[in-house]
């Protein structure tokens, strides 16, 4: 399993548009419904300076399914003008794979994993 991180400059005040554009074009629905996604999400920092979109995959290969989508390019414009730092259709984020999962104990009979 790995896990990738896409982190993004954002111009001043632009962090709450952003996010608002990816939910207008699916970006994060789009990619858990990619075979070999589990979970999407999309966080701002603090200053509202940054955004990280992190996903997890079942193997780089899910990923680079994903990332050679033909469409990429096309989105890349709606989200550039949010952007201090134009994203294009080869931009791809960060790839880490994952060595080690926890759980939460829900109860004493329930136990969720959390990956």
């Amino acid at each position: 399993m790995i896990r990738t991180f896409l982190d993004l400059s954002v111009k001043a005040g632009h962090a709450e548009q952003l996010a608002a554009t990816f939910r207008r074009l699916g970006i994060l629905d789009e990619s858990v419904a990619q075979p070999g996604c589990a979970s999407a999400e999309l966080s701002v920092s603090a200053d509202g300076r940054s955004v990280t979109v992190t996903a997890t995959w079942d193997s780089p290969e899910a990923y680079a399914e994903w990332t050679s989508r033909g469409d990429r390019g096309d989105l890349a414009e709606h989200l550039n003008v949010h952007l201090e730092r134009p994203l294009d259709a080869t931009t791809v984020g960060r790839v880490h794979q994952v060595l080690l999962e926890g759980a939460v104990v829900m109860s004493d009979r329930e136990v969720r994993r959390c990956e």
